[in-house]
């Protein structure tokens, strides 16, 4: 998708009516189709970059614990690094209210570095990601355009390809992701976990997380409702490939009680706020255990709904893929987009194996 300015550079910060422009990155306009009622009926101008404060951490299986800080304005950062450019790099991005240090992303390294020896570096964008929710949905954009500037920074540096490059991001952190894949020639690689849908479903693909965005985008759904408007995640097809994990709606590891998530978060608020939006963080679990469990956790193709899969109607000519981290190993020979496939889990960890 062609972004307006985004090669030319700014000496100076500026802002022109509906349009807000920075060095190096380029501008930003909150007019059509960011402006799009009733979907986004009002439509934010993203923060500075100081304001939203973008931050890269790099780990290795060299600095497993303490990260490298690579910064977009001095690529010696880059090179007085870990980083080394024969290995795959693995972006992880966080949503909405959350940071590079929250635990998932901590766990989400370990799980990937246990995998295979990858550069892995997590984005913390926390200042931008705690504002109104609809000021951190513009905010993405700067932090999209931050990862890709980063990125084109290596890829020149090391004369290496965007194919080597796959960037995860969860809820908020996948439109991230989509951002950045638009200024990113041959990205390999984005997973959209639970893409966030308030201020998403229904708009412009050039607003959201799509199939235009790299070579392969896999997207797992899990906390979506179309009807009662009532999830967190998007409904609508979003990659390449579409898995709706347990029908992309109600997780059965979800299922447990109240009191019983109160006792394990150790807390009322915590443990309150993971049992109400528990369908929608799962999705990050589910991608961990896919990177470190040896089980194919299989996903079939469907042209059905959730129930014609559960009554056993996709399985005799349907195609397999495997759901999360080798799912790229599927990808659609044809150039299909969009493809929906589903799978089911168990109602505890390990998920995957069905």
């Amino acid at each position: 998708m062609p972004l307006l300015c985004c090669n030319q550079f700014y000496p100076e910060s500026s802002f022109t009516g509906n349009t807000v422009c920075y060095p190096e990155i380029g501008c930003f306009s909150n007019e059509k189709p960011f402006y799009d009622p009733p979907l986004r009926p009002i439509s934010w101008l993203p923060e500075s970059r100081e304001e939203v404060g973008t931050q890269f951490l790099l780990k290795t299986r060299l600095n497993p614990t303490v990260p490298d800080i690579l910064t977009t304005h001095d690529i010696t950062s880059v090179i007085a690094s870990n980083f080394e450019p024969t290995r795959k790099t693995i972006i992880v991005c966080h949503g909405y209210t959350e940071s590079g240090d929250v635990e998932w992303m901590q766990d989400m390294a370990t799980a990937l570095l246990s995998n295979g020896d990858h550069n892995v570096i997590l984005i913390d964008w926390h200042p931008g990601a705690t504002a109104l929710y609809g000021k951190a949905t513009a905010n993405t954009r700067i932090v999209g355009a931050e990862a890709a500037l980063l990125i084109n920074n290596i890829m020149d540096l090391y004369g290496i390809s965007g194919e080597s490059f796959h960037i995860i991001g969860h809820s908020l952190g996948a439109h991230v992701a989509g951002y950045a894949g638009e200024r990113i020639a041959n990205l390999g690689r984005i997973t959209g976990l639970d893409p966030a849908g308030p201020y998403f479903e229904g708009t412009d693909p050039i607003v959201r997380l799509d199939a235009t965005d790299a070579n392969f985008v896999d997207v797992l759904h899990t906390d979506t409702d179309i009807i009662l408007t009532s999830g967190m995640g998007i409904y609508a097809p979003s990659g390449h490939v579409d898995i709706y994990v347990n029908g992309g709606r109600k997780q059965p590891a979800c299922d447990q009680g109240l009191v019983e998530t109160i006792g394990e978060e150790e807390g009322l608020v915590g443990g309150s706020i993971q049992y109400v939006i528990c369908n929608h963080l799962i999705a990050y679990d589910y991608f961990m255990e896919s990177a470190t469990d040896d089980l194919p956790w299989l996903a079939y193709e469907c042209d059905g709904d959730w129930d014609s899969f559960k009554n056993g109607e996709c399985f005799d000519t349907a195609k397999v893929a495997r759901t999360g981290f080798y799912g790229d190993q599927f990808k659609p020979e044809d150039g299909r987009q969009n493809v929906i496939y589903y799978s089911r889990t168990n109602d505890d960890s390990p998920y995957g194996g069905l």
